[in-house]
């Protein structure tokens, strides 16, 4: 069980990273001038950083997943 509680803790700690960097980008995107450009600029960080989320999230479900297949053996 205590597996389980660390892969979800593991997990909201990644979740509130993403969310957090979510949030700094959209504050830099409406704010000022050249609303366009910063759409670009968002869409373009997203694109570059999104598979590093997403190989980050995985890592910590296969991890869980590899402990918990050996441990219900």
């Amino acid at each position: 069980m205590g597996r389980i509680s660390t892969f979800f803790r593991q997990f909201s700690r990644a979740f509130d990273d993403l969310l957090t960097a979510l949030e700094r980008r959209s504050d830099r995107l409406f704010s000022g001038r050249g609303f366009a450009r910063r759409i670009d600029s968002a869409g373009a960080y997203l694109k570059k950083r999104l598979p590093q989320w997403r190989n980050k999230l995985r890592s910590l479900v296969s991890k869980v997943g590899a402990k918990t297949s050996t441990t219900s053996r």
